[in-house]
C-alpha cells in the first residue's frame, strides 16, 4: 500500500527535527547575544560566519520556522516565533549541561569533598558522631 503525502510529509518533518542539535542552538544563541552580529558571534564561538550561517539555516529548516528576519546580507533581527523557541532551546541547553554536571559527578565522586576546620578533638569524637547520624558523605577522609 502506497504512503500518503500526509503521512511522507510528517515522516521527513520528524528526521529533520532530529538532525536538530545543541550546537544549532548555541549558534542562534549567540547571535543574539551579539546583537544580530553573525560576525561577532562567529568570533566569540571561535567558528567562521558562513558555518553559522549554514547551520542556522539547518535548523530553520529542521524546525520548518523562519527564526531570523533578514535583510540581503544581514539579520535584521529575530522573528516571534524565534524568540519563543530561542527561550526553549537556552532551557534545552541548561538542562543539557546540567545533565552533563550529574554524569560526571556520579562517575567520579572523589571530585567533590568537604573541608572542615575542626580541633582534633571534635574532628575524633563529636563529627563521626554527626556524619553517622546525618549519612551526610559516603567517605570522610581525615588529612
Amino acid at each position: 500500500m502506497p504512503e500518503s503525502n500526509a503521512a511522507a510529509h510528517v515522516r521527513r518533518a520528524r528526521k529533520e527535527i532530529e538532525n536538530m542539535n545543541l550546537q544549532q542552538m548555541r549558534y542562534l544563541s549567540e547571535i543574539v547575544d551579539q546583537a544580530l552580529n553573525v560576525s561577532k558571534a562567529a568570533i566569540a564561538l571561535h567558528t567562521t560566519q558562513p558555518g553559522i550561517s549554514r547551520q542556522i539555516r539547518l535548523l530553520e529548516q529542521a524546525l520548518g520556522v523562519v527564526l531570523l528576519k533578514r535583510n540581503k546580507t544581514r539579520v535584521a533581527g529575530v522573528t516571534d516565533i524565534g524568540y519563543a523557541l530561542l527561550r526553549r532551546m537556552r532551557q534545552i541547553r541548561l538542562d543539557a549541561d546540567a545533565i552533563r554536571r550529574q554524569a560526571t559527578v556520579s562517575t567520579s565522586p572523589q571530585k567533590e569533598g568537604l573541608s572542615i576546620a575542626t580541633t582534633h578533638t571534635l574532628a575524633r569524637y563529636v563529627l563521626p558522631k554527626i556524619f553517622k547520624r546525618r549519612a551526610v558523605l559516603r567517605a570522610v577522609q581525615a588529612i
